[in-house]
């Protein structure tokens, strides 16, 4: 009884949520609480959700707050809402790669030439924008300084994949299944286990790892201790990458002035590197590539 008298004094409805527990099937615990709450939130007429929410808004509709996680018996109560990450991809289009929507067309090259880039969102993919034109190839960078400042090898186009966010990269890429994809990113855990992600985005990418990264270890590289092959599985790997795990050293992609140039991963015939002659491909509603390409050694003054 006493207790009960306590319960009573500083939870006033325990009595009801038990009831309330036990009608719903739920344990009396505190993950029977939470899916009680998650049951109740549900159980309310959302009938004038938008087709498509944003993943926080969603979640602040069925969750406790809006950055509580979308569990799959929260996404559920949403019926059919369209969750969205809401991201974006940053593009540098060659000459000729154009987007088009709804019997709108945009030149990609053009916009990029008054705004310096091009951004597309998610939302757009998602309702229709096409991604079309001559794409020689596609190379993703992913730090932010060598994505604005690499020049990038004639009729490629060049994509900022910062990371493990790829929500949106996935459409992009997607789109793009065709076009060879160079990744270029930190030799270092991260960069290892961030670029097998987007091996599992695309079917023909291509890990880049420049042979003049031996320059830089002496002065530019980080002491790192690379996990055991257990954790991180590097049999796929570039050599250039086991190379660095047996040297204890890890190397970014940032690389100071004078330093930065773009890799030559047609012309380097090193474990996982392009072919040296690129076969044409076609992008999705594009005109036919009209020839072999490579890459070439560019240097940054």
């Amino acid at each position: 009884m006493r207790v009960v008298e306590l319960l009573e004094r500083v939870w006033p409805a325990w009595a009801e949520i038990l009831a309330a527990l036990e009608e719903g099937g739920h344990p009396p615990t505190p993950k029977g609480l939470i899916a009680l709450a998650d049951a109740q939130r549900a159980a309310r007429d959302d009938s004038a959700l938008p087709a498509r929410l944003n993943r926080r808004t969603a979640a602040a509709i069925v969750a406790p707050h809006s950055k509580a996680t979308l569990t799959p018996a929260r996404t559920a109560a949403l019926g059919t809402v369209e969750i969205t990450h809401d991201g974006s991809v940053r593009m540098r289009p060659p000459p000729g790669v154009t987007l088009a929507k709804a019997g709108a067309t945009l030149d990609a090259a053009h916009v990029a030439a008054v705004l310096g880039e091009i951004a597309v969102s998610e939302r757009a993919l998602a309702d229709g924008l096409r991604i079309a034109g001559p794409i020689a190839g596609l190379l993703s960078v992913e730090n932010l300084g060598p994505f604005q400042d690499l020049l990038p090898p004639e009729g490629w186009l060049v994509l900022h994949v910062a990371g493990w966010n790829t929500a949106t990269t996935r459409r992009v890429l997607a789109q793009l299944a065709q076009v060879p994809l160079v990744h270029f990113g930190d030799l270092d855990p991260n960069g290892a286990r961030i670029a097998r992600h987007i091996a599992t985005l695309h079917p023909d990418v291509h890990w880049a790892a420049p042979s003049f990264w031996e320059e830089h270890v002496p002065d530019r590289a980080l002491r790192a201790s690379w996990p055991s092959s257990e954790e991180l599985d590097l049999s796929t790997a570039h050599g250039r990458d086991v190379d660095l795990l047996h040297l204890h050293h890890r190397v970014e992609h940032s690389l100071r002035r004078g330093g930065v140039r773009v890799p030559d991963p047609l012309g380097e015939r090193d474990r996982r590197d392009l072919p040296v002659e690129a076969p044409p491909v076609l992008a999705p509603a594009a005109a036919r590539i009209t020839g072999p390409t490579r890459l070439s050694g560019n240097v940054l003054a």
